[in-house]
């Protein structure tokens, strides 16, 4: 790469070898940010803040629990991070097999 900026060479280089590992760091990060139970429940005070694993934890505790209705909640609750998964996982599943083929 005779010439080239050192961005260029980051951009054509560093980040096609890294992109499973970014793509791996991102699947974690949101799942990890998605299943929040602990900080919102220790900061936030009106339930119109509330996030979904909350909201689900206070439709558990007010009323009867109503199994077929928490299950339906817990499946919407399920969604993004499978749509998150499905997006990265061609480049999850190569950072996954790249050190285990031979060539």
């Amino acid at each position: 790469m005779d010439g080239a900026l050192p961005f260029e060479i980051f951009w054509r280089v560093v980040l096609p070898l890294i992109r499973p590992a970014l793509a791996t760091v991102a699947l974690l990060t949101f799942v990890s940010a998605w299943n929040e139970y602990f900080l919102p429940l220790i900061f936030l005070r009106t339930e119109t803040n509330f996030p979904i694993t909350l909201g689900i934890a206070q439709f558990r505790l007010q009323f009867d629990v109503q199994w077929h209705l928490m299950f339906a909640g817990i499946l919407i609750m399920l969604i993004p991070t499978i749509v998150a998964f499905l997006l990265a996982s061609r480049q999850f599943i190569a950072g996954l097999t790249q050190g285990g083929v031979k060539e």
